[in-house]
């Protein structure tokens, strides 16, 4: 079996039983049939089943932890330890939600603060991390400057002088003072006059 193949069946099973809970908590809500701690119990299963499947059993049954480097291993213990928490902060979040007082509130703030460390630590189980630094360090190693700061003082300096001498060369292309004033004070009595 291919492994794009192992991992969708795997991440489909993880999302499809949870979506079967959702509906299960939906259906019995509706219909009075399920009590709220049914619904507390099926909600801490399929979550605790999704982390299950999508953390431990998918890079086991894909083999990522073959051969891996201690550094990748211990990442993957904190991804999925900051995985599980974060989940739990979120049942916590969904198991007050319906208590008085904003105590489950906690439990997104839970979440929120470990996607960050647990993105982090997936990027480097997975390699992702490293392969971006890698690329960052070759592109850097092939941006080389063009010319060193003492060689872009002087071609200021030199822009500056060439410049100056175009200037001085082109007297015809300086007005004299005085010549531009009485022009446009000729237009603006002309104009002045046709309006009246």
């Amino acid at each position: 079996m291919k492994k794009n193949t192992k991992i969708n069946i795997i991440m489909g099973v993880a999302l499809g039983q949870l979506i079967l809970a959702v509906a299960v908590m939906i259906y019995g809500t509706f219909k009075k049939t399920i009590t709220n701690s049914q619904s507390n119990g099926l909600i801490g299963v399929s979550l605790f089943l999704y982390w299950f499947l999508a953390d431990v059993a998918e890079p086991f049954l894909m083999k990522r932890l073959d051969g891996i480097s201690a550094e990748r291993k211990s990442a993957y213990l904190k991804y999925i330890l900051f995985d599980f928490i974060g989940l739990a902060g979120i049942a916590y979040f969904l198991l007050g939600m319906g208590n008085a007082g904003n105590s489950s509130l906690i439990g997104a703030v839970i979440y929120v603060v470990t996607v960050r460390l647990k993105r982090d630590n997936q990027d480097i189980f997975y390699g992702i991390k490293k392969a971006q630094e890698e690329e960052t360090g070759a592109e850097e190693a092939d941006v080389e400057p063009e010319s060193s700061p003492e060689e872009a003082g002087t071609a200021l300096e030199d822009g500056a002088e060439e410049a100056e001498a175009e200037s001085e060369s082109s007297p015809a292309e300086v007005a004299e003072p005085g010549s531009g004033e009485e022009e446009a004070g000729a237009v603006l009595e002309d104009g002045a006059k046709s309006d009246e």
